[in-house]
């Protein structure tokens, strides 16, 4: 899986690293004033929520976030990766 980590000044998020409405990697966009813009038809979403601020109805899919010290741990949940494999 794919994930586009995102580091502000309020945290480290993650997201699938795909727009929800065209399949997009994200991480080929950009990310400035708390907006990520997707590269493929510039539709923006709120860094700390994953909502789309274009379309309110599709929201980026988050991965859950821990940081300890330097290090910075992502988890997944065990049914998604299930059915990843």
């Amino acid at each position: 899986m794919r994930v586009v980590l995102i580091r502000t000044p309020a945290g480290i998020f993650a997201y699938e690293d795909v727009c929800p409405h065209a399949f997009w990697p994200l991480s080929d966009g950009t990310a400035q004033n708390g907006v990520l813009e997707c590269p493929g038809h510039g539709w923006e979403f709120s860094i700390d929520t994953g909502r789309c601020l274009n379309a309110p109805a599709y929201c980026l899919t988050p991965v859950a976030v821990s940081v300890q010290g330097e290090t910075v741990l992502l988890f997944w949940e065990q049914k998604k990766l299930a059915a990843i494999r």
